[in-house]
């Protein structure tokens, strides 16, 4: 039997639509707070508060909050069971964002330490408390469900990204605090180390990496057929990478250089290999097909998986570079960074929640009354042609950032095209949400 959504398994909306409605308004925010901070943006001065809000805010407001909210819906359907509790998830969010605000509010007063300090303290509570009750929620349902094959294969990635995001609220924990008191001394490098790794390749790539397994099939973005023959390997991969750069941030510690340039070596042609391996799997994406099945959200994740194939060839020359000893200029890691945050990891859930937010939206307001006055079709809770100049408009604005970072060239104006791409697409969204 197929998967799908019964009354049963529909999580009520007023559970997880805070979730979204967050991610949007914070995907909305960040390339304004870029604007802002793009002279240190350009200069590479990367502690401008600005730059620190943005960061986190794709991090934690768009990518983690969205995450966290379809993660407690897809799970029923895919293991055939219930949400375990709407409270929860209501209660988990309340604990989130309350971290979250601190978060923001805590970089801003950087230059006021009493502020500061109480704010980042906040931040560090509410944040791993609420992630942790979310996930709390997703693995209890996961435990009450049944085997079913889509199950098994996206199983084991949910798993381990749920325990990296744990290890990267922790780090994340310690270096908020750590800003406001400087408790960690010099031991503030290693932290970032681990933080940067379990929250981009243990949180992120293992999570979007594993659940797009199931997604590509189940939207029909690839054959309903598609078999992946490479999952083990790819996880495996990443497992890899994130190992190897917290080891590499222990060599360094250590005082042994060039050991922990090897490892970073490693780590990145890790990490390289695992992309290549599933952009090669899901090259179905770009098969060509007819007009009225061309999606916004196909369009989306086709150029989100060439960001990711970009990324994963820049590492590996990064990797390449480290070996040889070469010094690349900082701005390289920022303008990869850049591609990652707002190109890969923001096409991708773009992509998805242009199929996702419709399907919850109406199912949840609409079920059993499809054939009543006023109720829209489905095909219309998106509306196609501004999703289309959207994902035209952001990600000249993205090819732009990467362009300008990496040349001399003022990134502000291409920050702008991608504020104005982020609205567009984000409105367009909370349109739907609110519909």
């Amino acid at each position: 039997m197929g998967l799908r959504v019964t009354r049963e398994n529909l999580v009520p909306l007023p559970a997880i639509a805070p979730y979204f409605a967050l991610g949007l308004l914070s995907f909305l925010a960040a390339p304004w707070l870029l604007v802002t901070g793009a002279v240190s943006l350009d200069g590479g001065f990367h502690r401008d508060p600005a730059i620190l809000a943005a960061v986190h805010l794709y991090a934690l407001g768009w990518g983690t909050a969205v995450a966290l909210g379809a993660l407690q819906q897809m799970t029923a359907v895919v293991f055939d069971t219930i949400l375990r509790s709407p409270r929860l998830a209501k209660a988990a969010f309340v604990a989130f964002i309350l971290g979250l605000t601190g978060l923001i509010t805590g970089f801003a007063t950087l230059h006021q330490p009493r502020f500061s300090r109480t704010a980042l303290t906040v931040a560090a509570l509410g944040l791993p408390s609420g992630a942790v009750l979310a996930l709390a929620n997703v693995l209890l349902t996961l435990g009450s469900g049944r085997s079913t094959a889509r199950g098994s294969l996206i199983r084991p990635f949910v798993l381990a990204a749920a325990e990296y995001l744990v290890l990267a609220f922790l780090a994340g924990a310690a270096l908020a605090v750590n800003l406001a008191t400087g408790w960690l001394g010099m031991a503030w490098r290693s932290a970032l180390a681990l933080h940067v790794a379990a929250a981009a390749g243990g949180w992120f790539l293992m999570l979007v990496i594993g659940i797009s397994y199931h997604l590509l099939t189940f939207f029909g973005l690839v054959t309903k057929k598609q078999q992946f023959r490479w999952t083990a390997a790819v996880r495996r991969l990443l497992h890899g990478g994130v190992g190897l750069v917290i080891f590499a941030a222990v060599l360094r510690a250590e005082g042994t250089d060039s050991m922990a340039r090897a490892a970073l070596a490693a780590a990145a042609w890790a990490v390289a290999t695992a992309c290549v391996l599933f952009v090669w799997e899901g090259w179905g994406i770009y098969a060509p097909r007819e007009r009225e099945r061309m999606h916004p959200g196909v369009g989306y994740v086709r150029a989100a998986h060439v960001y990711l194939l970009a990324g994963a060839l820049a590492l590996a020359a990064l990797g390449w570079a480290g070996v040889h000893g070469l010094v690349l200029p900082a701005r390289l890691i920022t303008a990869l960074g850049f591609l990652a945050a707002a190109g890969w990891l923001s096409n991708t859930i773009l992509g998805y929640l242009h199929r996702i937010l419709p399907f919850i939206v109406w199912h949840n307001r609409y079920w059993g009354r499809a054939r009543d006055p006023g109720v829209p079709a489905f095909r219309h809770m998106v509306h196609p042609s501004l999703a289309w100049a959207a994902c035209a408009v952001y990600n000249a604005g993205v090819v732009g950032g990467v362009a300008a970072l990496l040349s001399a060239w003022p990134a502000r104006p291409f920050l702008v095209l991608l504020g104005a791409g982020a609205a567009l697409a984000a409105l367009n969204l909370l349109r739907t949400l609110v519909k």
